[in-house]
């Protein structure tokens, strides 16, 4: 990691430290984020073709 990143020596220990005690964690955390996205482009194809603009707050907002 240090030849092929420009993150510091202590915070790729750090990253290595924390995908050895918790190895799904990264895992995890990508399929999370990738269902993010999906989620957000199915809503904005969704509220496109009704002609209405949901903004980011409104994605978000709890109820």
């Amino acid at each position: 990691m240090l030849n092929n990143t420009a993150l510091a020596r202590a915070n790729i220990e750090r990253k290595i430290d924390r995908y050895i005690t918790l190895p799904g964690q990264a895992t995890a955390y990508t399929i999370g984020n990738l269902k993010v996205i999906e989620l957000r482009r199915r809503a904005t194809i969704r509220t496109c073709t009704c002609e209405t603009f949901v903004s980011v707050d409104t994605f978000y907002r709890v109820s």
